[in-house]
């Protein structure tokens, strides 16, 4: 994973399509180590998922991406984006019924980063100030709101509270 940091990201949005069941079946049979930089951990939710550097249809076909090339866990806003499945039980599928207080826990390997969740908002697939600094350490997720093509996203706000 520490290796896997140091490599650039691809940051594809325009190639990212909703995925279907088969797509993300098969796509568990990729070998994608040399990707993932972490883990996502929500045991409230019963996820578990992979954090792979970058935004691709592959990366978000496994796991979850990171949004921006130069993000560090556990510093300034660190955002993640996943698929949103119609089968509740895979990828970022649970993460709607999420609640205020949640804890979120990132893992690099090296450091365990807890989070806690402060807010959930729908968004419009343009309102880019989701990604923006703001000066503290938190975490946001981002999926669609719904599991087919939709204009709008579901974004999750958490703040380190242990490192």
């Amino acid at each position: 994973m520490q290796e896997n940091q140091s490599t650039l990201g691809e940051f594809d949005y325009a190639a990212v399509v909703p995925p279907s069941l088969v797509d993300v079946l098969a796509a568990m049979n990729t070998d994608y180590s040399d990707q993932v930089i972490g883990q996502l951990t929500i045991k409230s939710l019963s996820m578990n998922l992979p954090i792979l550097k970058g935004t691709t249809n592959d990366n978000l076909l496994i796991g979850v991406g990171t949004m921006q090339e130069n993000q560090v866990m556990g510093m300034g806003n660190y955002t993640l984006i996943g698929h949103h499945m119609q089968d509740k039980s895979l990828l970022f599928g649970p993460l709607l019924k999420i609640k205020e207080g949640a804890i979120i826990q990132l893992n690099d390997q090296e450091i365990l980063y807890t989070y806690q969740v402060q807010t959930t908002k729908i968004v419009s697939e343009t309102d880019m100030s989701v990604l923006a600094d703001v000066g503290d350490n938190r975490l946001t997720l981002i999926t669609c709101d719904v599991s087919s093509a939709t204009n709008q996203r579901f974004v999750v706000v958490a703040t380190l509270v242990e490192k």
